[in-house]
């Protein structure tokens, strides 16, 4: 799966974040924000928004087990997910100050034996979302939906392919995993032991970038005053549940997941091979109108017996356009 080009300014906004599963919804609405960097230049800094913000609104829907770990069945964790629609990004564009819910209507929706997430994104989350000004990081969210600690998840975006020493006051780098206010952390060496530590550690052990880091004091015996994070590569694999590196694949296509998921079941295709016919599948119609259309494609290869029914389908669709 391609790195997710995530803004710097919304690491911020992953501080904030409780929990694991939290982190991993999180996740899936970076991964559909990533749906519209097609339309845009190498530098990410001309989008076409219009693409995306057709609607005012996003329906995302998966299968509820990626929100869990490899080989759990724990379903109750899933409501510890939907608190993530309390949490707010936060930012400035054109003169004006946003203030924004990252999700709405979180459901765990059960559909047969199928056990589905839905929730919305409302159209302005995209532009905090895709908003590269003060620059951004290129993070594996597979990779990140493994991590167990919200601090990990912080320090692994802040260190990801990054090679030159950042340093933070070390006020700034509470507020930045939201640990300011927090009154086990309020010695330094808590901080250094709970947060940085915890997070070094599995960083180390499960992602392809960690770090190493130094605290600057004022004075000789004075307070630390600064925390000089240093990153470095490790020599781990990546590794996740296939099924859900795929799932998140997905949703780089901006098509409604039950169309989607009909292209992918019923002609076997690829995330790669949908995301070319995005815009004539689109000017269908809705969603259902779409689902039809294709339905009767599927008809029409029945009938005529047509051995190669992915190229049948591609074939028709262009003819459409």
């Amino acid at each position: 799966m391609k790195d997710a080009i995530i803004p710097y300014n919304i690491i911020e906004t992953f501080g904030q974040l409780e929990n694991v599963y939290e982190v991993r919804l999180m996740s899936y609405v970076i991964a559909k924000a990533q749906s519209v960097l097609k339309m845009t230049n190498k530098n990410w800094t001309d989008i076409n928004l219009q693409y995306a913000l057709d609607n005012s609104i996003m329906r995302v829907t998966f299968p509820a087990r990626y929100l869990l770990d490899k080989g759990s069945t724990n379903y109750h964790c899933i409501k510890k997910a939907f608190s993530l629609a309390d949490k707010r990004i936060t930012y400035e564009k054109n003169d004006n100050y946003y203030h924004l819910h990252i999700i709405a209507f979180p459901e765990f929706r059960k559909a047969g034996k199928n056990k589905l997430i839905t929730f919305v994104i409302h159209r302005e989350i995209w532009h905090a979302l895709i908003d590269f000004v003060k620059g951004y990081r290129l993070v594996s969210l597979p990779i990140m939906m493994t991590l167990q600690s919200t601090y990990s998840v912080v320090m692994y975006l802040i260190c990801s392919q990054q090679t030159r020493p950042i340093t933070y006051s070390i006020m700034r780098l509470r507020e930045i995993t939201n640990t300011l206010d927090k009154r086990a952390y309020a010695r330094n060496s808590n901080f250094f032991a709970k947060v940085l530590d915890v997070a070094k550690a599995e960083l180390d052990k499960k992602a392809p970038y960690s770090f190493d880091y130094t605290a600057d004091r004022t004075g000789k015996g004075g307070a630390y005053h600064t925390v000089t994070i240093i990153p470095r590569t490790t020599h781990n694999q990546p590794t996740d549940q296939p099924e859900r590196t795929d799932n998140l694949e997905r949703q780089r296509v901006r098509l409604d997941s039950n169309v989607v998921d009909y292209l992918v079941f019923n002609f076997d295709f690829t995330t790669q091979e949908i995301e070319p016919l995005e815009g004539i599948i689109a000017r269908l119609g809705d969603w259902q109108e779409q689902i039809q259309r294709l339905a009767d494609i599927k008809t029409t290869i029945r009938a005529r017996r047509i051995d190669n029914a992915k190229a049948y389908v591609i074939g028709t669709l262009r003819r459409m356009a």
